[in-house]
C-alpha cells in the first residue's frame, strides 16, 4: 500500500463502520482517469491527486460568517462542471438561478455555488444511476488573504440529513456517491453528486464543507431536535449550509428505505471488522521488537477519544487503534515503514492496570523485512 494512502487512512478513527469503504474508494480512485485536470475524493472513476486524510488544521476558528451575494469572481457552477468534462451537467447548471452562499471560518472563505438535480442530466452516469434521481453540488474553497490553496489542503463536502449522525450518513456512505474537484487560480471547487436528497425534504439537509472526512469531528447532532451544528470546538474546517429544499418532493416511505439499506451496508462492513482482528504483515513482531530500539521518553498514557479510538502521535507519525481491541488482548503491536527518520516505526500499544500506553521504537529497514510475511494466494513465499 502507498505510505501516504496508509497515513491518511490511519488517520481515519477505525471505529468508524465505514472505514473499509473508504479506504477501498481511495485505493480505486488512483488507478483511473490519470490524463484528469481534477482530482477525485470519493468516487467511481477519476484520477485521485492526493489521499483523503483527516488533516487537522491548526486553526483559530471564529463564529462564521453567512452572507449571500449574487456574483463574484469565482468559477460558475457551470464552468465548474465543464472543467470536470461534464458537458451535459454544465448545461443544467447554466439554468440555475440559484445565489451564492459565503461563509467565512478562520483563513477559509466557502462558497456554495449552486446545486442542479434531475435524471439522466450528467455524462458520468454508471448504469445503476442512469434512471436514478441525481443531485449536483458545486462549492469553492479558498483563502481569505488570497495566498493559492496548497496540494496538501483536502477537503470534502457532503450532505447531512437531520436526525440521522453525520457518521452514518455523508458523501461515504450514501449510494453512489461521488467527490471530484479541481485546482484553479489558488481555489478549490468541488463537484459532489449523490442520489436523490429532496426525499429527506421535510426535515433539514445540509452540505457540509470539511478539511477530510472529519464528519464526527466536526459537527455535532442534537439527540432530541436532530439538528445538526459545527462543533465549535473543533480546530479545522467544518462550514455548514442549509439547503433549501422542496418539501413537497419529501417521500418518507422511500427515505426510510434508503436510510435502512445504507444502515445494512454499515452493519455488514462493521461485522467483518469485528469478526478480522487487526493483522499485520510481519510474522513475528516480538522478534523484531527484541532488535529494534525504544525511542527514550516515547512512552505516553493515553486516553481513548470519544469515539473508542487510542491515538499515538509524533511529529513524523501518526498511528491510531481501537482502544477496546488494547483493552481485551493487553497489547498490540503495529509498524508504518520510513516514516520517522526514515528508520521503519513499531509502535506498542498496551493496557496496564487501567491505563492505555503508546511507545515508539525505531528500526533499520533490514530488521522488518527480515520478519515479513510474503504471501500470493494464500500460501507463504520461501
Amino acid at each position: 500500500m502507498d505510505d501516504r494512502i496508509k497515513k491518511s487512512y490511519d488517520k481515519i478513527t477505525p471505529t468508524d463502520s465505514n472505514k473499509k469503504e473508504i479506504l477501498l474508494k481511495i485505493q480505486n480512485s488512483k488507478k483511473e482517469n490519470a490524463k484528469s485536470n481534477g482530482f477525485s475524493l470519493v468516487g467511481k472513476e477519476f484520477y485521485m491527486k492526493k489521499a483523503v486524510a483527516a488533516v487537522v488544521i491548526a486553526l483559530c476558528v471564529l463564529s462564521v460568517s453567512t452572507g449571500v451575494y449574487a456574483t463574484y469572481r469565482w468559477l460558475t457552477g457551470k464552468q465548474v462542471a465543464s472543467e470536470l468534462g461534464d458537458q451535459k451537467l454544465a448545461k443544467y447548471f447554466d439554468k440555475s438561478e440559484e445565489e451564492i452562499k459565503i461563509q467565512e471560518q478562520g483563513k477559509y472563505k466557502v462558497a456554495f455555488l449552486g446545486m442542479v438535480s434531475g435524471k439522466n442530466i450528467s455524462d458520468n452516469l454508471s448504469d445503476d444511476t442512469v434512471d436514478a434521481q441525481m443531485d449536483y453540488f458545486v462549492t469553492a474553497v479558498e483563502h481569505k488573504d488570497g495566498t493559492p490553496m496548497s496540494d496538501e489542503e483536502d477537503v470534502v463536502a457532503s450532505p447531512f440529513v437531520q436526525g440521522v449522525s453525520p457518521m452514518e450518513f455523508n458523501i461515504y456512505s450514501m449510494k453512489e456517491s461521488c467527490a471530484r474537484g479541481i485546482r484553479k487560480d489558488g481555489v478549490v471547487y468541488l463537484l459532489t453528486e449523490c442520489q436523490d436528497v429532496e426525499i429527506f425534504a421535510d426535515r433539514k439537509v445540509y452540505l457540509a464543507v470539511m478539511d477530510g472526512p472529519n464528519m464526527g469531528q466536526g459537527y455535532r447532532m442534537d439527540e432530541e431536535t436532530g439538528e445538526i451544528t459545527r462543533n465549535e470546538k473543533f480546530e479545522g474546517l467544518n462550514v455548514l449550509f442549509e439547503l433549501a429544499l422542496d418539501a413537497g418532493k419529501a417521500d418518507k416511505e422511500v427515505a426510510q428505505k434508503y436510510l435502512d439499506q445504507v444502515r445494512k451496508e454499515m452493519e455488514t462492513t462493521e461485522d467483518e471488522q469485528n469478526s478480522a482482528e487487526p493483522k499485520d504483515d510481519l510474522e513475528n513482531l516480538e522478534e523484531a521488537l527484541k532488535e529494534a530500539e525504544v525511542v527514550t521518553g516515547s512512552r505516553k498514557a493515553l486516553r481513548p477519544g470519544a469515539d473508542g479510538s487510542l491515538n499515538y502521535e509524533t511529529k513524523e507519525i501518526y498511528f491510531s487503534t481501537d482502544a477496546d481491541f488494547v483493552k481485551k488482548n493487553g497489547t498490540q503491536i503495529m509498524t508504518c515503514y520510513g516514516e520517522e527518520n526514515e528508520q521503519d516505526c513499531i509502535v506498542v500499544f498496551s493496557y496496564e492496570n487501567g491505563t492505555y500506553y503508546g511507545e515508539l521504537y525505531l528500526c533499520d529497514k533490514e530488521i522488518l523485512k527480515k520478519y515479513e510475511k510474503k504471501r500470493r494466494n494464500g500460501k507463504e513465499i520461501k
